[in-house]
């Protein structure tokens, strides 16, 4: 008795594919708790030596906590990530489950708001042709790479459009952005207040704005505030 990972690799357009699949986790319940250890460590490695991952989930079952752990775990991770959703074909009314699903994953994963979805069924081969492009699609976008020039003209227009709040009697000034890495997509907010001061709202809009300026919906990314000059300062380097 085995729960093995499975790897295969094969080129798809111009890309070299590799895919692990893991063993599925399932309920204690149902199954010997040392063969679900194990199953589990091996997905635990598995995301973490992913670029992207794919959670797939049963569209005649209701979400379990346990999927949007191993969810939560792939964005914690700084992976990229795609929600596939089996058994298609079995459901009445695609609408209500689709938001259904989306409702749960919304009120249970705060990182990433927009999670990229894809319907199908394995039995029929239906919505499969729909499943590779989007993953690569949303593992380019969680490899994105932005200048800086269009960087710091996305944060001048954001702070026009909402102005940073006050923090101990003084306006939080936000001076230069530099992506500081990709996979996922991180930028470097150097201001005149440490992170601390800045309110996690504020921190919410500029993130959303970020996202929806460089059309990154759906992936990760990440703002960090560095406190200090900005390094980029005429005559500093």
């Amino acid at each position: 008795l085995t729960r093995d990972s499975v790897a295969s690799r094969w080129q798809w357009q111009d890309r070299i594919i590799e895919l692990v699949d893991t063993a599925g986790l399932r309920r204690k319940a149902r199954i010997d708790e040392q063969i679900e250890k194990l199953s589990a460590s091996a997905t635990v490695r598995a995301i973490r030596e992913a670029h992207a991952v794919l959670l797939m989930i049963d569209a005649t079952q209701a979400l379990e906590k346990q999927d949007t752990t191993i969810a939560n775990l792939a964005l914690d991770e700084g992976r990229a990530l795609v929600i596939g959703i089996n058994k298609w074909d079995l459901v009445d009314d695609g609408k209500e489950v689709l938001a259904e699903i989306r409702h749960r994953l919304k009120h249970r994963m705060s990182q990433v708001p927009d999670l990229p979805f894809v319907t199908f069924s394995v039995t029929t081969g239906r919505g499969l042709k729909k499943l590779l492009p989007t993953i690569v699609e949303v593992h380019d976008r969680w490899s994105t790479r932005i200048t800086t020039a269009r960087l710091n003209r996305w944060l001048e227009a954001a702070l026009t459009e909402n102005p940073p709040p006050m923090a101990q009697n003084r306006r939080i000034k936000m001076r230069y952005a530099t992506q500081a890495s990709t996979r996922p997509p991180t930028i470097a907010i150097f201001a005149n207040k440490p992170a601390d001061a800045i309110p996690a709202s504020y921190m919410r809009y500029l993130t959303k704005s970020f996202a929806g300026h460089f059309n990154l919906q759906g992936v990760l990314v990440r703002i960090v505030i560095r406190h200090g000059e900005n390094p980029y300062h005429e005559g500093r380097r």
